[in-house]
């Protein structure tokens, strides 16, 4: 039986990305070696997000040497690395003498060296494209991540406008998330009392934070669905793969970045060294994502590829109540609702139909 080794890294790359990538290459009926790799951006529940995930062995997380040793007893017939630093995957593509394929939507250093890229959609193709590197367009795992989720309908049918928070994967971001949404929530009530407003948390989230969103009054959901996500009229989210999600159920969505939460934010490479610095490390670094933010673009996914602003984004010194007053203002707007729901749906065709069977194609005709 020939063997993949699938390498990730955070959450989302995980759930949304190696979950039916894995799926497929089982169905395929190749053995899968998944691999966690070395993360700044983990939210420190990797292996049991992996373990949720079908393959035959789990590695991982560890440290970078550790990781690196470890390829040295493993053989593999090919490499497919879901994010993360593509040095891992050409170590164990070498010692392995198996090909890597990348899967990525932006160009990592070392793509050159892979014998595939792999990307979601033309507009991520020509952010890539480069000598030595030509990527293959395959559609967006994404897509096919949502379809594992299957679940009864928890919305109630009346007329009240259903409100959806998505806080995100990261433990460590849930209780200022917790409070952020409490402040809103309130808000929102005394402005429109008959708003349905529940929250997605995390399918690994412990009993004691359920109790404390419940307690918040938030109606925690803990899992995966769909389901629960259509039934939504509207989304609060952080940046990240979430977005993309809500892009192919088409339901309009606020993406939120207060600058309050910058502290919070994970930096990669050398940067990450700013906040270890003794007393000063935690406002030179929210100092620095400051300064950054003018030249960052769009943070959501979806509005990169459309080129446009088709989900709302809040970021800066806002408050809770200047979302709500945002969210309230779109709900009671139905045509603009209809209008962000079409064009995010449009934007979601423009990715290529059974992307994880494309990408396992490509692994399969490598091998």
């Amino acid at each position: 039986m020939k063997k993949v080794g699938v390498l990730v890294n955070g959450p989302g790359e995980m759930l949304g990305w190696a979950r039916p990538v894995c799926r497929d290459l089982g169905r395929k009926g190749y053995k899968i070696h998944l691999i966690i790799l070395p993360c700044q951006f983990s939210c420190g529940n990797e292996k049991e997000i992996a373990e949720s995930i079908y393959s035959d062995q789990v590695s991982g997380p560890a440290g970078a040497v550790s990781t690196f040793l470890s390829f040295f007893g493993e053989k593999v017939d090919a490499v497919l690395q879901l994010g993360g630093d593509l040095m891992f995957g050409r170590v164990l593509s070498f010692l392995s003498s198996a090909p890597l394929v990348s899967y990525s939507y932006g160009y990592k250093k070392g793509m050159e060296r892979c014998s595939a890229v792999l990307t979601a959609y033309d507009v991520m193709e020509k952010m890539i494209k480069r000598p030595g590197v030509d990527p293959v367009v395959v559609g967006d795992l994404v897509l096919d991540s949502i379809s594992f989720d299957e679940a009864e309908d928890p919305w109630s049918a009346d007329e009240a406008g259903k409100v959806l928070f998505l806080p995100g994967s990261r433990s460590y971001m849930l209780n200022e998330t917790r409070i952020f949404f409490r402040r809103f929530l309130e808000h929102a009530q005394k402005k429109a009392g008959n708003l349905q407003i529940k929250t997605l948390l995390p399918f690994f989230a412990t009993s004691e934070q359920l109790q404390l969103w419940q307690k918040a009054g938030l109606s925690p959901y803990q899992g995966n669905s769909g389901d629960f996500i259509r039934g939504a009229d509207m989304v609060i989210a952080p940046p990240g793969t979430n977005n993309l999600e809500m892009m192919h159920c088409g339901i309009p969505t606020i993406i939120v970045l207060p600058f309050s939460f910058l502290r919070n934010v994970p930096l990669s490479g050398l940067k990450s060294l700013i906040e270890k610095i003794p007393y000063a490390g935690l406002s030179l670094k929210e100092f620095m994502l400051r300064k950054a933010d003018p030249g960052t673009g769009f943070m959501g996914w979806p509005n990169r590829l459309a080129q446009k602003e088709i989900q709302i984004e809040i970021r800066g010194d806002v408050t809770p109540e200047m979302v709500a007053e945002e969210a309230l203002g779109v709900l009671q707007d139905k045509q603009l609702l209809g209008k962000m729901g079409k064009e995010l749906l449009q934007t979601s065709a423009g990715s290529k139909k059974d992307p994880s069977r494309n990408v396992c194609d490509v692994v399969e005709r490598l091998i």
